[in-house]
């Protein structure tokens, strides 16, 4: 066998050691890392199961929607309540709800997306929501303005010079 140097990235290699990074998974393997996962092809029917509450922290409805194929509209359906989370009734509801399709997939945000009114319907289209002004836009550019100052002024120390 013959060892031919083959540049990788800055440093060099075998072919014979390019060849295992491959087996192995790449550089990432080497770093101790997952190698990353090839997409697959999405099986239909996809559940999507999304939770909204009036803040980051209690969940006030449960959205689950339904895509039978890739360009299929979604079919909708919405839990609402105070204990929706843990109400076996409306659990056992949205298992049947999706088991009824015969999903291959699920996919679910992880915690609360937003508020659980929506637009158009439960206020008027172009506004904030009334109701939560957690999510409102002022409130999250508020956030945002702390975070920033909060930053720069802990690490313009750092940086001072004596």
């Amino acid at each position: 066998m013959i060892l031919v140097p083959v540049a990788v990235g800055a440093s060099t290699s075998t072919v014979v050691e390019r060849d295992i990074e491959r087996e192995n998974g790449g550089r990432m393997a080497k770093r101790g890392r997952k190698p990353r996962r090839r997409r697959q092809k999405p099986q239909y029917p996809i559940a999507t199961i999304a939770q909204y509450g009036p803040d980051d922290k209690r969940v006030t409805k449960i959205a689950v929607g339904i895509i039978e194929a890739e360009d299929a509209e979604p079919i909708m359906e919405r839990w609402y309540g105070s204990d929706v989370m843990t109400n076996p009734e409306i659990q056992a509801q949205i298992a049947g709800f999706i088991e009824a399709h015969g999903v291959q997939s699920v996919v679910r945000t992880d915690g609360v997306i937003g508020c659980p009114h929506e637009e158009g319907i439960d206020f008027p289209k172009g506004r904030e929501c009334p109701y939560c002004p957690f999510w409102s836009p002022s409130r999250s550019m508020q956030c945002i303005s702390l975070l920033y100052l909060w930053y720069h002024k802990n690490h313009a120390k750092a940086r001072t010079i004596p």
